[in-house]
């Protein structure tokens, strides 16, 4: 995966010396764990992780504080991680948790499930 990253890097490099717009290149860049945290969490889990984000305000069940080691050490990651792909409702929880195995590949979604461990080894 490296390489793919600094390969991405000289061909942007290349295209900006013969005047392409190199964000066209950059664009095709993986996105990063924090991004997709950000794009797909953040809503209702907050920005940080505290599960203050706005839409969670309007959720039967309050969205899990992912600093709360206590209970975040409670599910093992394949739990987590299934959470994650198939809803909060496929292993016996609400309903308030979509879905995401349709967006993500299970490897984004371990990446993921590795960005979302963070916060509680972040103290």
């Amino acid at each position: 995966m490296r390489w793919m990253t600094r390969l991405i890097s000289v061909i942007a490099c290349l295209a900006m010396a013969i005047g392409l717009d190199a964000s066209v290149v950059a664009a095709d860049e993986p996105i990063t764990a924090e991004q997709m945290f950000q794009d797909t969490c953040a809503r209702c889990h907050g920005t940080q992780g505290f599960g203050d984000g706005p839409d969670g305000t309007t959720l039967a069940t309050h969205p899990r504080n992912f600093h709360d080691c206590d209970i975040m050490a409670k599910d093992v990651d394949e739990k987590v991680f299934e959470e994650i792909k198939g809803g909060s409702a496929s292993i016996g929880r609400s309903n308030d948790m979509p879905s995401w195995g349709e967006a993500l590949s299970d490897d984004e979604i371990r990446n993921l499930l590795a960005y979302v461990r963070k916060f509680c080894k972040t103290k």
